[in-house]
């Protein structure tokens, strides 16, 4: 989503980033650079939130600004947490061949699509994961990583730092060996912690300013407490991003983990619209202020609306796809593997859903294929059944249909679509 009118802070002030002008027919005219950058291309549907004093303009669904790459679906962690505990499918690693094929789609585009490499493995387990970032730096893709950060020794960072990696996640879900045994291998925690400060002194002695750091933290009852010592912890170490995330249960055990039961039997949105100022948060605030973000109160914030995220798939929106390690095309990420998981303790199969493979069409002919196509507006406009809600029959025990009568994938009991669990 672009937040035309939300400005940026400089010295203090509000000072905006860019200006769109009116000319005399009331068309708005764009700036070319951040017409690219979106997709604002002539003739593409944009998508308009109209907010009290905002607009809210998101990019076409129809531009590709993100490739998701699994390299490699292979880890040398067991985490409590994972995904990997709920399916049963062989472990393989990415190809030349196919990551290729994810090579000529980042020439072929001008500006090119950013790649993350992720998926439900340990990326940095990938032999050639240097020399994949370096290709696409090379021509001139923005690269990112998530890693549990285990393998992120003095000589990854060094190249790291010379490939051109642009952002690097570490997984930290634990302020201690103790709590971050809970969720993952609590020993390797010391380690991780100084394979980060190592990272951010081999970016000083190279003079550079990336990797960007950044820390994925997910939440739960057991590790909630832990949130503030995680980021003084990372920020210590180099880190400029934090991102938090629910957790989805993928385990009965977990299925009593997670942070919003309540609010997921709500339907967001409220009539009410609170409209608070800048306000310190103390002693005499603190309160007042949960009170408030507890209720289901539309916010402004020093005139800023803040929007309840809901019914909004985040990959269609940013204008992702997913490439799995064997060349597999699909939607996002969460619909990489078969799997199973809970949702509001009751067992959910989520089945994969490729639209196409590597191995047969290039990345743009599946995206631009009228099935794939066809997908991304359906997801966008959301008539789904609101399974996370609802979740009163037996529908929702999978995303192959519901009861709204919807084809696969149905999406009404995706966690991320309601804003509870988000990628960095």
């Amino acid at each position: 989503m672009i937040p035309w009118n939300i400005p940026h802070t400089e010295g203090g002030f509000m000072v905006p980033t860019h200006y769109l002008t009116v000319d005399r027919d009331g068309n708005l005219i764009v700036p070319k650079e951040l017409a690219g950058r979106y997709g604002l291309t002539p003739g593409a549907s944009v998508p308009v939130i109209a907010g009290e004093q905002t607009l809210f303009v998101q990019r076409p669904i129809s531009h590709l600004n993100r490739i998701y790459v699994e390299p490699t679906n292979r880890c040398n962690f067991d985490c409590a947490t994972c995904l990997r505990n709920a399916w049963h499918e062989d472990a393989g690693t990415m190809s030349e061949a196919i990551f290729e094929r994810v090579l000529d789609t980042v020439r072929a585009l001008d500006p090119p699509p950013e790649v993350f490499f992720g998926g439900f493995g340990e990326p940095t387990f990938h032999p050639r994961i240097v020399d994949m970032i370096a290709a696409l730096h090379r021509e001139g893709a923005r690269t990112l990583i998530i890693t549990n950060g285990s393998l992120l020794s003095t000589e990854l960072s060094e190249q790291f730092v010379k490939a051109g990696l642009d952002e690097i996640w570490v997984s930290l879900d634990g302020a201690s060996p103790e709590s971050f045994a809970d969720v993952r291998l609590g020993q390797e925690l010391p380690q991780i912690l100084d394979n980060m400060r190592e990272l951010s002194r081999v970016k000083l002695s190279h003079n550079s300013t990336t990797p960007v750091i950044g820390v994925a933290f997910v939440a739960m009852k057991r590790n909630a407490r832990d949130l503030p010592d995680v980021i003084k912890m990372a920020v210590a170490r180099g880190a400029q991003k934090i991102s938090v995330s629910n957790l989805i249960p993928y385990t009965k055990t977990h299925s009593d983990e997670y942070l919003y039961p309540a609010t997921m039997s709500r339907f967001p949105g409220s009539p009410v619209t609170v409209y608070l100022p800048r306000m310190e948060i103390n002693d005499y605030t603190q309160q007042a202020m949960v009170d408030i973000l507890r209720k289901n109160y539309q916010l402004s914030i020093a005139g800023i609306e803040v929007l309840t995220p809901s019914d909004r798939c985040q990959f269609i929106s940013r204008g992702s796809t997913t490439v799995r390690w064997d060349g597999t095309v699909v939607p996002c990420p969460p619909l990489l593997h078969t799997h199973t998981g809970f949702l509001d303790r009751r067992p959910r199969t989520v089945h994969e859903h490729p639209v196409g493979s590597l191995n047969d069409a290039s990345l743009m002919e599946i995206w631009n294929g009228e099935t794939y196509a066809d997908l991304r507006g359906r997801v966008q406009r959301f008539e789904f059944s609101p399974c996370t809600i609802c979740n009163s029959c037996e529908l929702p025990e999978s995303n192959l249909e519901d009861c709204f009568g919807s084809a696969q994938p149905t999406c009404g009991g995706c966690l991320w679509a309601q804003g509870f669990i988000q990628c960095p």
